[in-house]
């Protein structure tokens, strides 16, 4: 009778502990509401609970732009004056650039113009000459600037050992209507909206000519461009995520309750184009499902769509900022970048630590 007691005791542990491990190693891939309450603490509590000793020995950050993001920069007093936007990543450098911080980081300055093709290779030398040995890169992407650092990893498997971690924010995975609209989603279409197209890509050549870069960078964009690149490195952009930990940041704004006016937003135009027209919640360029590698449907219960989802293809989506206002100081919304990134770090520092626990205890 007693060791049968024993026995049931033994056995009960057992279980108490497999569903424990269980619970840990299913880790959701919508970290929507871990972001939100991170943030929120942050905004209040800005630099003490850095772990700035591990960030500064471990890593070295690399900030990539978006499509025409050397540009913006290039022309910076002008597009901000004009359009109300500028300064592309500098509210992100100074935080880490902080007296109390001094995190190494440095901007890849890619053609923002160019190809995914070209600026993978502009990436992956950049890291290889820019990176300390003993360091990893935690690459910050914004935009197209996600889809040139993913193309690096598909691309060279050897870099994916010098990456630590992997940010990107607001790109167009699944491409943007933005670009379908510009190029023309549809190449064998027949009559005058061939014409118009055909046009518009005259135009746009010149336009991508005069600023140093290829309009083959806006056709990289489009949806059917996107989608097939999805599929045909699915196995291998898998892999990639098994091996760096990963973040896709998806944002949107939505028309304010109970009034008939829109959000000011540099990109309102745009914006509303996809909700009023194609039914999308957006950032002005970017259409939310299209913004993480787990395709998300729904933008209040962040429910990502049926099928097999992409293992270790963490997301956050949040209401309330723009293509810009997050890469970019804007004139219109007030976001808080310093919040923002120690948020990003202090979430990947996490990922990491529970990938080496889960290495260890779930597989």
């Amino acid at each position: 009778m007693k060791l049968l007691l024993l026995f049931l005791i033994i056995f009960s542990f057992e279980v108490l502990h497999a569903t424990e491990f269980s619970r840990f190693c299913d880790r959701r891939l919508n970290r929507s509401s871990e972001y939100q309450s991170k943030y929120y603490h942050y905004t209040q509590n800005l630099l003490k609970t850095v772990d700035v000793n591990r960030i500064k020995n471990d890593y070295k950050v690399f900030f990539i732009a978006g499509y025409f993001g050397d540009t913006l920069m290039a022309l910076n007093i002008p597009t901000r004056i004009v359009f109300g936007i500028g300064d592309y990543f500098k509210g992100h450098g100074e935080f880490l650039d902080h007296p109390n911080l001094q995190i190494d980081n440095m901007l890849i300055e890619v053609g923002t113009q160019d190809s995914p093709g070209k600026n993978a290779l502009f990436i992956k030398k950049a890291i290889e000459e820019n990176l300390p040995a003993h360091k990893k890169a935690f690459i910050i992407a914004h935009s197209k600037g996600g889809i040139d650092a993913l193309d690096a990893l598909v691309r060279y498997p050897q870099l994916q050992r010098k990456v630590g971690a992997l940010v990107t924010i607001q790109t167009p995975f699944r491409g943007s209507p933005v670009a379908d609209a510009l190029y023309g989603a549809n190449e064998d279409i027949k009559g005058p909206e061939r014409l118009w197209n055909a046009f518009k890509r005259s135009v746009l050549s010149i336009v991508h000519a005069l600023t140093g870069g290829d309009i083959d960078s806006l056709n990289s964009l489009r949806s059917s461009v996107r989608k097939s690149y999805l599929v045909h490195h699915r196995t291998t952009i898998q892999r990639v995520l098994g091996i760096i930990p990963s973040l896709n940041i998806g944002t949107w704004l939505a028309r304010e309750k109970n009034s008939s006016h829109f959000l000011f937003s540099f990109l309102e135009g745009f914006r509303n184009h996809m909700k009023d027209d194609l039914g999308l919640e957006s950032d002005g360029l970017v259409a939310l499902p299209d913004s993480t590698l787990n395709k998300v449907i729904d933008p209040i219960t962040h429910r990502p769509e049926e099928g097999s989802p992409l293992w270790n293809a963490n997301y956050v989506i949040f209401e309330g900022a723009d293509h810009a206002s997050i890469a970019l100081r804007s004139s219109s919304i007030d976001f808080d970048q310093y919040s923002f990134m120690k948020t990003i770090l202090m979430m990947m520092l996490e990922e990491t630590d529970w990938r080496e626990w889960a290495n260890h205890h779930c597989y």
